[in-house]
């Protein structure tokens, strides 16, 4: 009898330890959880606060950043509020251009064109604009560069940012621009005033480059064109002309057209010189 008590006794302080124990390990795990609770309840304050210092952007539906682009300026007005820029319409080209005979290389591609259907930009662009580029770069040949679809990222807080139609640097035989000199845009649906903003505004840009890169340029030049006509602008300092006297290029008369490009590449080499 003394020894089944004996046992008994044993087994309730064996049981009653075990019990203390597993409280003591409960209340430690009961302290870690509230110890991980409170510091995740302090993370979510501090990701909170800072996220709402950080500057908002503005952003598309689909939730992607918008940013401003050349092929944004829509409006001239643009020009002025977002640039400083004053636009005119003023008809700055001279009367008397160099002269300037089209090629039995450019009137074949011309007549070529003329069988092709040219009823969009990229059509008009590899028909008919890029060989009248082709044939200035014939007439003058190591003296400058063309640059097409040129991604010419200058200062994005005014938008002067993305790609550009065409760019000419007054330096030969560049892989990057170095000298931008002329921009050509092409004109979007055929209507050449629409894209007055988007020309002054990489004339903009290529005047900031060549400050920037202590190779300023008194003048920058810029053309719209919807192949078929040709709007001519010029930016100086802070002004934008554009001359209301649009040169028209036919398949078999493009000589007007190539002698004004002549007389502003001889403007601007005369300038980088």
């Amino acid at each position: 009898m003394v020894t089944a008590l004996a046992r008994l006794a044993g087994k309730r302080r064996y049981y009653k330890a075990n019990c203390v124990e597993a409280l003591a390990e409960l209340r430690r795990i009961n302290q870690n959880i509230a110890a991980n609770q409170a510091e995740t309840a302090r993370l979510r304050v501090e990701t909170e606060a800072t996220l709402a210092r950080r500057p908002r952007c503005k952003r598309w539906k689909r939730g992607t950043i918008k940013l401003m682009a050349y092929n944004k300026f829509k409006k001239v007005a643009q020009l002025r509020e977002m640039l400083g820029l004053e636009d005119l319409m003023d008809a700055w080209l001279p009367e008397r251009l160099p002269q300037s005979a089209a090629s039995h290389t450019l009137l074949e591609a011309l007549q070529d064109a003329s069988e092709e259907a040219l009823g969009t930009e990229k059509a008009k662009s590899e028909y008919v604009i890029v060989p009248v580029l082709k044939e200035l770069r014939r007439n003058n040949p190591n003296k400058f560069s063309i640059f097409s679809g040129y991604q010419f990222d200058v200062e994005s807080k005014l938008g002067l940012t993305g790609y550009c139609d065409f760019i000419l640097s007054a330096h030969p035989k560049k892989v990057e621009i170095d000298a931008p000199v002329f921009c050509l845009v092409e004109a979007k649906k055929g209507e050449v005033e629409e894209g007055f903003a988007q020309c002054g505004a990489e004339m903009y840009a290529a005047q900031l480059f060549n400050e920037r890169h202590n190779n300023p340029q008194k003048v920058i030049y810029g053309c719209v064109t919807s192949a078929f006509s040709w709007a001519f602008l010029q930016l100086e300092e802070k002004t934008l002309r554009i001359d209301p006297n649009y040169v028209p290029l036919t398949f078999t008369e493009p000589e007007r057209v190539l002698a004004v490009l002549q007389w502003i590449l001889d403007e601007s080499l005369a300038t980088d010189a």
